[in-house]
């Protein structure tokens, strides 16, 4: 419902600008709930770009930081050449060091 209410009031036009980046920080926070964290952090990014409000800005660069974890785990999880490469190069090295 917040969600829809924040994308509501960024579709009407001459929307101040102050009011569009508060609705656009808004929807982030409500799609961080849904944890829907690449959409947030899209958000997050360009009210902390365009933003004419310094304090805004701010928060929204610390959201952002906030999430950044969020963001790597599931594609770095998935990633086959990250697990297969660098973990068969582990376990040689701990196989050679055990011998």
């Amino acid at each position: 419902a917040a969600l829809q209410a924040f994308q509501s009031a960024l579709q009407g036009n001459g929307l101040e600008a102050g009011l569009r980046f508060r609705a656009l920080a808004g929807s982030g926070l409500a799609l961080e709930e849904q944890q829907k964290w690449a959409q947030a952090a899209r958000y997050y990014d360009e009210v902390a770009a365009k933003s004419p409000d310094k304090t805004l800005r701010a928060w929204a660069k610390e959201r952002r930081a906030a999430i950044a974890a969020k963001l790597k785990p599931a594609p770095d999880g998935k990633s086959a050449p990250k697990s297969s490469s660098p973990g068969q190069k582990s376990q040689s090295s701990r196989e050679t060091a055990r011998r």
